[in-house]
C-alpha cells in the first residue's frame, strides 16, 4: 500500500442515488476520471467488467475504482441500482492530489459482511459535505472512517496487494472493542493474559498481528483518537478531557497528545486545521493505516 510518511484524503464529489432504467456507466466515462471512485451498492444486482476480471454486483459490494481505467457496468436485475458514489483523492504531505494510478493501491472489490456500518459512515460524509463551508471539511474525516471500515473488511477477507494482511482475531477484536468503548480503562498485561488465556509473549504477538501495534500502543492511540474528538466536539476543559480518558496528570496527557498529533491540546483546540492532515501510522511491516 502507501509508502510515503504522510497521507490524507479529500472528497471531490459525493452522492447517493437510485439509478434510472436508462443509467449506464462505461469506459468512455471512467477513463477520463481524474481521481478514485468509492462505489457502494445497497440494492440491485449486476456485473462489472474491469480490465482484468468480471465482478458480480450485489448489495454490500464495495468497489474502489481508479480513474483512467475502463469499467463497464451492467444491470442484471429488474430493480435499478441504489448506491453511494464518492469521488475522492489521496493527498500527499503537501496537500496535493495523488494521481489515481499511483500508490496507495487498494483491492478493487470486497463484499461487506454488514451493509449498515459503511452506509452510516458514508451517509455522515454526505451530510457534512452538503453542509456549510465551516463543517464541510468534516466530511473528509468521515471518509477516513469509511476507508478504515473498508480496510477492516479487506483484512478480514485477507485481500492484499503488496503486504501480508493482518490476521483477524475475534478474541483480540473483542478486547479492542472494550478499549474503544472505554478508552479510560487501563488494562495491564496480566489482565490481557487472563482475557485471552495465553502468555504475555503470545498476547503481544496476537495484538501485533491483529492491529499492527502493541497492546499499549493501541490503547494510547485510542485515547488520543478520543481526545481529538472531545477537544473538537465538546466544551470540556483540557483537564477534564484528560480526566475523562483516565489521565491523573494533565501535563503528561498534553505531552502524549503533542507526541501523537504534533501540536499541544491547547494549540489544536484554537486551530484544529493544523492537524487536519494527520500523519498516518506505519506499522513495522510497512502496512498503511489511516490516521486515528
Amino acid at each position: 500500500m502507501a509508502h510515503s510518511d504522510k497521507i490524507s484524503v479529500q472528497i471531490n464529489h459525493i452522492g447517493k442515488q437510485r439509478c434510472g432504467a436508462d443509467w449506464s456507466l462505461t469506459g468512455r466515462n471512467t477513463v477520463n476520471w481524474p481521481d478514485l471512485d468509492l462505489w457502494y451498492l445497497l440494492d440491485g444486482f449486476g456485473k462489472l467488467q474491469t480490465p482484468d476480471e468480471e465482478i458480480d454486483l450485489q448489495p454490500g459490494v464495495c468497489l474502489i475504482l481508479r480513474g483512467g481505467q475502463p469499467y463497464e457496468f451492467t444491470r442484471t436485475s429488474p430493480q435499478a441500482f441504489m448506491h453511494y458514489w464518492v469521488h475522492f483523492s489521496f493527498l500527499d504531505e503537501d496537500g496535493r492530489a495523488i494521481p489515481p494510478n499511483k500508490p496507495p493501491y487498494w483491492p478493487i472489490v470486497r463484499q461487506m459482511q454488514d451493509i449498515a456500518p459503511l452506509e452510516l459512515l458514508l451517509d455522515r460524509a454526505l451530510e457534512m459535505h452538503r453542509g456549510p463551508a465551516e463543517v464541510r471539511r468534516l466530511s473528509d474525516i468521515w471518509l477516513q472512517a469509511a476507508l478504515l471500515e473498508i480496510q477492516r473488511e479487506d483484512q478480514r477477507m485477507h485481500l492484499t496487494d503488496d503486504h501480508p494482511q493482518t490476521h483477524y482475531d475475534q478474541d483480540v477484536e473483542a478486547v479492542c472493542k472494550k478499549i474503544l468503548d472505554n478508552p479510560a480503562m487501563h488494562l495491564d498485561m496480566n489482565d490481557l493474559c487472563q482475557m485471552l488465556h495465553c502468555s504475555r509473549a503470545h498476547v503481544y504477538r496476537r495484538f501485533k498481528q491483529h492491529t499492527g501495534r502493541s497492546p499499549q500502543q493501541f490503547a494510547i492511540d485510542m485515547r488520543m483518537q478520543s481526545a481529538h474528538f472531545l477537544l473538537l466536539d465538546s466544551n470540556l476543559s483540557i483537564a477534564q478531557v484528560a480526566q475523562r480518558l483516565g489521565y491523573t496528570d494533565v501535563y503528561f496527557f498534553s505531552r502524549q497528545f503533542k507526541q501523537h498529533h504534533g501540536v499541544s491540546p491547547a494549540a489544536f483546540r484554537k486551530s484544529p486545521e493544523t492537524i487536519r492532515k494527520t500523519r498516518r501510522t506505519r506499522t513495522d511491516s510497512g502496512e498503511w493505516r489511516m490516521p486515528c
